[in-house]
């Protein structure tokens, strides 16, 4: 009974989440209106008459662990929403593109949701995600930088901007390494061995890309160099003569964060960086 009642609450709060979301998105002005269409699923209409789907879950997730910011959160995913940003071409400029850390979980639905809005082979094709293999099951996959969020590349963008994959991967990542600045951290706590790296930019995680800025890290710890990458916003470090099983259990907090990514730990080598079992 307890748990049955503990479980009603939640929904509860989750609904009340999503109506709070729809209301927010009536009072901008870029939208004609927005419906409830089930829990965590809200339908924008723009003023050119387009509908858009908002799907919450990440947000809701972002607010449970930042509630100071959540107001200011609802209100970028809603403007990004009503502006369109990202389904014109305004965006889709090779300056914009920027490489980024997605799970498989992620993908697998993301390009579900792709493939079904196809209305043909071809069109299928061009929406298929670009990506690449990196470590502990993350893929590498490109996005065009919009102001309010990001905008996943597919093979027809690719196909635009008259690149192949080596191309859109070595742009990327320059632009990755040009946009973002010297990894800066904090640590954890006083008297800690863990250090986080947040910077509210959405590309926290995308910094273990840039794999050679790491060595200079991995001199400051001791032992290995370990990092943990539970979500996109958050990584942690420790040396492997530290504080591991911190570390490890921030990783496990991955399941409960927006945007999760791995709780698998990752060690840097010179070559790349590799699971740590």
């Amino acid at each position: 009974m307890v748990l049955l009642l503990a479980g009603v609450a939640c929904r509860a709060r989750e609904d009340a989440f999503t109506e709070r979301v729809a209301d927010e998105a009536r009072r901008q002005p870029g939208l004609r209106g927005a419906r409830v269409v089930e829990r965590f699923k809200v339908t924008l209409t723009r003023s050119d008459g387009t509908e858009y789907q908002m799907y919450l879950d990440n947000l809701w997730l972002d607010c449970a662990q930042r509630p100071d910011a959540c107001d200011d959160s609802i209100a970028r995913a809603v403007r990004a929403g009503g502006e369109g940003q990202g389904t014109d071409d305004s965006f889709s400029k090779k300056e914009n593109v920027r490489a980024v850390l997605k799970d498989p979980q992620w993908l697998a639905g993301a390009q579900r949701a792709f493939q079904e809005k196809a209305t043909s082979p071809e069109k299928a094709k061009e929406s298929e995600i670009v990506r690449r293999p990196f470590a502990a099951g993350l893929s590498v996959v490109y996005v065009f930088d919009l102001p309010d969020g990001m905008r996943i590349v597919n093979r027809g963008d690719m196909a635009q901007l008259k690149l192949d994959e080596a191309g859109l991967d070595a742009l990327a990542v320059a632009n990755l390494e040009a946009a973002l600045p010297a990894l800066q951290f904090d640590r954890v706590k006083t008297g800690s061995d863990i250090r986080v790296i947040h910077e509210g930019d959405s590309y926290e995680a995308s910094r273990l890309i840039l794999h050679h800025r790491w060595a200079a890290i991995g001199a400051q710890v001791k032992g290995d160099l370990l990092v943990a990458a539970p979500s996109r916003d958050f990584v942690y470090f420790t040396g492997s003569r530290e504080d591991v099983a911190g570390l490890r259990a921030l990783a496990r907090g991955s399941d409960e964060q927006g945007h999760a990514l791995t709780s698998t730990l990752l060690r840097w080598t010179p070559a790349g960086w590799e699971p740590l079992p």
